[in-house]
């Protein structure tokens, strides 16, 4: 990102289903905002930083002042056991990867290859590279515990803003045609607990998403093509035009 985010404006925040499925500079146009003074920009990390506690590290160094928050976030598909702990500390040829990750997001080394991502100054990726070969996302039943968990975090990621209004966008997902009612099942038990915490009206879109068109999708089940990125990226502004704007609008 070549230009610093500023005072007021809208950050979209999550892991790299926001990198390869939000253009910024779509949902900045469609909102009409006075971009000297308001503006949309883009501060998701691959997987997160691969750990919330990194992530919210990362963020925390940042000099961000956002008047509104929208967290969208792969987590919502993982509220499983298996996502009651972030496991040990990842690491890449030796050192941490979260320091793989510069203050502008440059992407030197992933996975152990040479991988260079290149963000506009929206903060959007500007290269994209599609494969076929991925797998619908993997089904796991619902767990109440980690949706606690995952609460802790949106609720952390509020006090990290303090002031600033936060949001929630469940990303689409390719799914298996045969595990569609169990998805819808498993949002079914998701609002329940959102509701007892009293977050339900902080959901940008509900019911999400849930696809079973494999060609809607790049490289795996949560990175969509570029072109219905676009799509996605008109629908996130007009759920912020209906839920957000006219709280931080001057």
């Amino acid at each position: 990102m070549k230009r610093s985010p500023c005072i007021n404006c809208i950050i979209i925040a999550g892991g790299s289903n926001s990198i390869y499925g939000i253009r910024t500079g779509i949902v900045e146009d469609r909102l009409g905002l006075d971009t000297r003074a308001q503006g949309v920009v883009n501060v998701a990390l691959w997987n997160e930083g691969f750990s919330f506690s990194s992530y919210f590290q990362w963020l925390s160094h940042l000099q961000l002042k956002p008047g509104v928050l929208i967290y969208s976030s792969a987590g919502f598909y993982s509220l499983n056991e298996s996502a009651l702990s972030d496991g040990p500390r990842q690491q890449l040829d030796g050192e941490s990867l979260l320091s793989i990750f510069s203050s502008t997001r440059l992407i030197t080394k992933l996975i152990g290859k040479d991988v260079l991502l290149r963000f506009d100054d929206h903060g959007d990726l500007a290269n994209y590279r599609c494969s076929a070969q991925f797998d619908p996302i993997e089904f796991k039943p619902f767990d109440r515990r980690a949706a606690d968990r995952f609460i802790k975090h949106i609720r952390a990621l509020g006090g990290l803003y303090r002031g600033s209004l936060v949001y929630l966008r469940i990303p689409p997902a390719y799914i298996s045609r045969n595990q569609r009612s169990d998805w819808i099942a498993y949002f079914g038990a998701l609002r329940k607990v959102f509701e007892e915490y009293k977050l339900a009206d902080q959901l940008l879109n509900f019911p999400p998403q849930i696809i079973v068109d494999k060609n809607k999708f790049c490289d795996s089940p949560l990175h969509v093509r570029r072109e219905f990125g676009e799509v996605l990226s008109f629908e996130l502004a007009h759920d912020i035009k209906a839920h957000v704007l006219h709280t931080i609008v001057p």
